[in-house]
């Protein structure tokens, strides 16, 4: 019944460049991204220090960045990312993740990782 909801699959540089003007985000979530596993394609990883520059941009003054994965080495790749990029403020503080954070909706996926076992790396950062 949600009105202001759409599901689209492309590319998020693409769809950000061309459909969402510059300082107009309040927030960006970033769930369970394709974790590209194999030390080679790495490079192929949405969440980066070159995506996080150009979505910098996109994001309004105070506008908080959320990510999280089941990926042990992307949350810590990401956790040192953020932890390094100016412009931005670390909320989880002194923590560069959680593996838990409160009041952070649980997908499906996220309920039946932590049910196995696995650990959810939650980043949470603010533009400044």
């Amino acid at each position: 019944g949600l009105a202001n909801v759409r599901v689209l699959r492309v590319e998020a540089r693409q769809f950000i460049a061309e459909w969402i003007p510059k300082g107009s985000l309040a927030a960006v979530y970033i769930n369970c991204p394709d974790p590209w596993p194999k030390k080679k394609h790495r490079k192929r990883r949405l969440v980066n220090r070159q995506f996080m520059d150009f979505l910098r941009e996109y994001l309004a003054p105070g506008a908080d960045f959320h990510f999280a994965t089941d990926f042990d080495d992307y949350g810590i790749d990401v956790a040192g990312i953020m932890a390094g990029l100016e412009g931005f403020a670390n909320l989880l503080a002194p923590d560069l993740y959680r593996h838990e954070l409160e009041g952070y909706h649980l997908s499906k996926y996220m309920n039946k990782f932590m049910a196995e076992g696995k650990r959810i790396y939650f980043i949470h950062c603010r533009k400044v």
